[in-house]
């Protein structure tokens, strides 16, 4: 019997505990500290606004969509070129095509130049899911800085 291949990617499930990581811990706490200055200064309005809504959807639904497609999908299929595991400072070669499609995604769809300040968290979040080989961990941080953001 053949064995059916879905594309929903394999690595939701935990396999380092990122919790326990004082630097995932650290990247956390700095980048939400960042998302709350960019969310309250008017000087870098993105134009959200609080409101339930915004909170379901772009605080947690759209990240856990972003992340599943660009770091399970999208940089699975890249991460499985031997040349796009090579890394410089631990950014590797996937995590830098898959940060120039994200925030190509987020320029197509917001058209605006605070679209490219998701290319610093993109990369972080690629970061997280080769240092952990799991999606859980990139899914947090992206749901923890776009609720700050928000909510700031």
């Amino acid at each position: 019997m053949a064995r059916i291949r879905t594309i929903v990617p394999d690595k939701i499930q935990i396999t380092r505990p990122y919790w326990r990581d004082p630097l995932y811990i650290v990247w956390l706490l700095l980048g939400c500290s960042v998302a709350a200055l960019v969310g309250h200064f008017s000087i870098f309005s993105i134009g959200l606004y609080f409101s339930y809504a915004n909170l379901l959807f772009i605080g947690v639904i759209y990240p856990i969509l972003e992340e599943v497609t660009f770091r399970g999908f999208f940089m699975g299929l890249v991460l499985k070129f031997r040349e796009a595991r090579y890394s410089i400072s631990g950014i590797s070669g996937a995590n830098l095509l898959t940060t120039l499609c994200f925030t190509f995604f987020h320029w197509a769809t917001q058209q605006s130049v605070t679209a490219w300040w998701v290319i610093i968290p993109s990369l972080l979040f690629g970061w997280a899911r080769e240092r952990y080989d799991s999606l859980i961990a990139p899914i947090i941080l992206h749901i923890c800085f776009n609720l700050v953001l928000i909510i700031f």
